[in-house]
């Protein structure tokens, strides 16, 4: 006789946490809250071993990337957060229940086979036991005695069979629960798109529509509330699938990522104060290693996970693009900082005084405006940062450890640099001038600056040519302009500048002097800024 196992024994429906249930207005009726089918590990089961879950609080949810829009000040009262979260608990059910079935299915195949091989062993033990006690002798037929293991053989089978018809009626339960777990899902998905719309209308009257709030906003919601083309149905269908991935994988890593760093860290670093950078600038940064961290994360979780899932593949590629974002912005920023402050710090505008200050300037934008060293330059001080700056050493120490950071960063990734600071054989502790040509109009090399001569009606043409040796996006932003000095014979000069603007559309500069003074033997001095 086989113990037939209830369904109740194999699964038990806990009721949600408070802080977790919907409100009156949810698809459950009011009496009866949405309820987690959590998987049992039976006691039948002697292998199986319970799986550790980590929890995640309210807060946790609504600091999620694409939930701050949504502005969720008090999480645990805010209807989308709780409405995310009562959908990843029936998830979390649904995939509990699954992965118990398919246990179970795995230790049915192996009851079944240990079975069928105690069956073959014991009628090949009888076969041989008949062959050699079922003899003549005298010509009367002697049989031998009847072998004791065949009682215990018998109760083995029997046993057998129970365990096998037990193992299935727990698959049965197990599949039902899936159906119910199932429904569940279903409608705490419809109730979670509910509770986005009604949130996301609500929102985006009050912003402007070509604000970045607005575009923030409507972006998590596109992305929370996803569809795609379904070609059995030939209409769009919802991606819950998209919302539940995001959900799952980005609780850890944020948990791992921790919260953004603070102006107040990025301010302490040499080259953001060489650079004077402003608070957007600063924010654009910080948004920006942040995202790197949250990127290099889900693409480390999700190397060996993500398999052929759609769904984790959008939720890297969203964060991928995110960073991209981000480093477009960063990299607007800096730029126009530079072109803004250079004309300030310029030494034609203030005298040879400034050239120091505006040489650290502009050295301080070529690291910050390379992505390559901007990242590794700012990750390499943050984690200086967050070792010293937390510790409770006095301030000067603090500063001068961060100096110290600073130059050992400068002599690891821009030996040049490090050379210069050190006074080394190469450097010999002078600073980088700017690149100087010198020559005749007719004897330059095709380097840098070209100048050609021809003359036309008592007039001198000049034409100038910028030959970019480096590649084009190298050379446009280390160059800002040329300014081209001509000196005749007589010590007349004639200056001219050719800017970046003119430089980047290609555009021939011809400038006609005056056939007053004779240029044929003139020399010029070039120099790019």
């Amino acid at each position: 006789m086989t113990n037939s196992i209830p369904q109740a024994y194999f699964f038990s429906l806990l009721a949600v946490p408070a802080t977790t249930q919907l409100n009156d207005a949810s698809p459950a009726t009011t009496a009866n809250a949405i309820a987690i089918v959590r998987a049992t590990q039976p006691q039948t089961t002697s292998s199986s071993t319970t799986a550790t879950t980590v929890s995640y609080s309210p807060s946790d949810v609504a600091n999620l990337p694409l939930l701050l829009p949504f502005a969720c000040t008090r999480p645990s009262e805010s209807i989308v957060v709780r409405a995310i979260m009562n959908e990843q608990h029936a998830a979390d059910a649904l995939a509990n229940v699954v992965s118990r079935k398919e246990t179970l299915q795995t230790e049915l195949q192996r009851v079944k086979s240990s079975g069928d091989q105690q069956e073959n062993q014991d009628l090949r033990g009888r076969r041989r036991n008949v062959l050699s006690s079922s003899c003549l002798s005298g010509g009367a037929l002697v049989v031998a005695r009847r072998n004791p293991k065949s009682k215990q053989t018998s109760s083995k089978k029997a046993a057998t069979t129970a365990r096998v018809r037990e193992i299935e009626s727990q698959i049965d339960a197990a599949t039902h629960a899936i159906a119910q777990c199932q429904t569940r899902l279903a409608d705490s998905a419809n109730w979670t798109r509910t509770m986005l719309q009604s949130e996301y209308s609500k929102r985006a009257v009050l912003l402007e529509s070509d604000s970045r709030s607005y575009s923030e906003l409507e972006e998590a919601f596109n992305f929370l509330s996803a569809r795609v083309a379904s070609y059995v149905l030939s209409s769009e269908v919802h991606f819950d699938e998209q919302r539940l991935a995001y959900v799952n994988e980005m609780l850890p890593v944020m948990r791992r990522v921790g919260e953004r760093d603070t102006r107040e860290s990025l301010s302490a670093f040499p080259y953001i104060q060489t650079f004077q950078a402003d608070p957007p600038m600063i924010d654009a940064m910080i948004d920006e290693m942040h995202q790197l961290l949250i990127t290099e994360g889900l693409r480390s979780r999700l190397e060996k996970r993500m398999g052929s899932d759609p769904a984790k593949f959008k939720v890297l590629k969203h964060a991928e693009e995110m960073l991209d974002r981000r480093e477009v912005e960063t990299d607007e920023l800096v730029r126009k900082h530079y072109r803004r402050r250079s004309v300030k710090l310029h030494p034609d505008r203030n005298g040879e005084r400034m050239r120091p200050v505006f040489e650290e300037f502009t050295n301080a934008r070529n690291v910050l405006s390379d992505v390559r060293l901007r990242r590794d330059y700012l990750g390499h001080m943050l984690d200086m940062y967050k070792y010293y700056g937390t510790s409770q050493l006095p301030q000067q120490t603090v500063f001068n450890m961060m100096a110290e950071s600073h130059d050992s960063w400068n002599k690891r990734n821009r030996p040049d640099k490090a050379n210069n600071i050190d006074g080394g054989a190469d450097g010999g502790g002078k600073k980088d001038k700017p690149l100087t040509l010198e020559g005749g109009l007719h004897q330059q090399m095709p380097r840098g600056v070209m100048l050609h001569q021809r003359r036309e009606n008592r007039t001198t043409l000049v034409s100038v040519s910028i030959h970019a040796l480096r590649p084009i996006h190298d050379f446009y932003a280390r160059v800002r302009s040329v300014r081209v000095k001509f000196r005749s014979t007589s010590d007349e000069t004639h200056t001219f500048v050719l800017s970046r603007s003119d430089i980047v559309k290609t555009i021939q500069v011809d400038r006609r002097v005056s056939a007053c003074p004779d240029f044929s033997n003139a020399h010029y001095l070039s120099s790019i800024n």
